[in-house]
């Protein structure tokens, strides 16, 4: 019974340590930075749309055979003859005279012309003009009632998630996502605490809008056009008059040439040919394709549950498939979101490839902020390098990309000593719920 009691404590003492040293460190490690965007506001980003298809393509196959031919060996070879050759021995005289010669050549010319005139001009214009309008925008701030964040972090495994709310706190208003903690501990005593995750505040903004505002005035101008002269003018120069001419003349000599004397003989032989059975078969093969879009501005909040991702395979407390419910929440400042993408690239174990997985892919009603809900089931697991992508379209063709890690796990349990590790475990099991980005 003593025994049992120490190993009781033990555990008791390893659990909270464990609490402990997530809770500590989880910020350190994982917290800033888990949302990324690789776009610069002053350049263009390349919008990748690849895609996978099956595909005819050629398999190179074959094999050598061996044949029999034949082939002529050449034994042909030059001799030095004697023959009777031409010396040619013509050459050139060159002689002519100059020439005086008229030509025609086109002379510009012209001048301006001055007149008085009465014309409009346009003064009119936009004009900024500001008006007072309440709006929500992003924050991220965490209320607690009935416990402190530390006290929060002890008893996390018995939250439950209780909705969305709209809460009033140091005279703002705020809407927030709303967990509860009802716990009844084994040795007695109730645990009840409530935790408000804020993730945007009601604030009153002074925004511009634009006025057009015609005006204008009649003025006096000067005028001109130009008055072209241009003509032909007759000129004289002197030209070379070439009256060279050629003597053709040579005589005929003796001189030793090389012949060619041809001789040779065909042979058998065995050679090797290759013999092609190359063929055509369809594969599923990466069509690249994408396009440059001009940056988007604004903010982006992600809130995923659970913390760590498990295949379909696995089975969450309430004996159902395990999966991944996704929020999120976008506001921008240069235009109006009317599509929204999302997709898991999961990095398959074993060099098994990427496997992309659709999340949301659906045109929603222009506005410059909205939220989307979505849940997915992973066939395959995938390791820290499988990513889920977030990407914002504009009404503009205007592009936002977010991605961040999401590993799919595929294993049964997780092992972490009391002592901590020299290896980051959010980094291959995930750990993140909650992100938020500006760009």
């Amino acid at each position: 019974m003593k025994m049992r009691k120490k190993i009781i404590t033990a555990i008791s003492v390893f659990c909270m340590s464990f609490f402990i040293i997530i809770s500590s460190n989880h910020g350190f490690l994982y917290g800033d930075g888990w949302l990324i965007t690789d776009q610069d506001s002053k350049e263009n980003i390349w919008v990748d749309t690849s895609y996978w298809d099956y595909r005819e393509v050629l398999v190179n196959d074959g094999h050598w055979e061996k044949y029999n031919t034949r082939r002529w060996v050449d034994q042909s070879h030059y001799v030095t003859q004697n023959k009777r050759v031409w010396v040619d021995t013509s050459y050139k005289v060159n002689q002519g005279y100059w020439k005086t010669e008229n030509y025609n050549v086109w002379v510009k010319s012209g001048h301006t012309r001055y007149y008085q005139g009465r014309r409009w001009v346009d003064t009119s214009g936009w004009e900024t003009r500001y008006r007072t309008v309440n709006k929500w925008v992003p924050v991220n701030l965490v209320l607690y009632s009935g416990c402190s964040s530390y006290g929060w972090n002890i008893y996390s495994f018995a939250s439950r998630y209780a909705g969305n709310v709209t809460i009033s706190y140091a005279g703002s208003r705020y809407l927030a996502y709303k967990y509860v903690i009802d716990y009844r501990p084994v040795h007695g005593g109730r645990v009840y605490a409530v935790k408000y995750h804020c993730y945007r505040r009601e604030i009153s903004a002074v925004e511009p809008y634009r006025v057009w505002v015609s005006s204008g005035y009649w003025e006096n101008y000067t005028g001109s056009y130009y008055v072209d002269t241009s003509g032909w003018q007759t000129r004289t120069r002197k030209i070379w008059v070439d009256t060279s001419y050629r003597v053709e003349q040579g005589h005929w000599e003796y001189q030793p040439v090389k012949v060619l004397v041809e001789d040779g003989y065909w042979e058998d032989y065995e050679d090797y040919r290759w013999v092609d059975t190359s063929y055509y078969e369809y594969r599923k093969v990466l069509i690249r394709d994408g396009y440059y879009a001009e940056p988007l501005n604004g903010a982006l909040a992600v809130r995923k549950e659970p913390k760590y991702i498990f295949t379909r395979w696995h089975k969450d407390q309430y004996g159902q498939a395990a999966k991944m419910d996704i929020d999120i929440d976008w506001q921008v400042e240069n235009g109006e979101i009317e599509k929204v993408v999302v997709y898991h690239d999961v990095n398959r174990y074993g060099s098994g490839g990427t496997e992309r997985v659709d999340i949301y892919n659906r045109n929603i009603q222009p506005a410059q902020e909205g939220n989307i809900s979505a849940t997915v089931k992973y066939d395959h697991a995938g390791d820290e390098d499988s990513k889920v992508h977030v990407l914002l379209y504009s009404t503009d063709d205007d592009v936002a990309h977010i991605y961040f890690s999401n590993p799919v796990n595929g294993y049964r349990s997780i092992n972490l000593s009391s002592q901590g590790t020299d290896s980051n475990p959010d980094q291959w099991l995930g750990g993140e719920s909650f992100g938020r980005i500006e760009f």
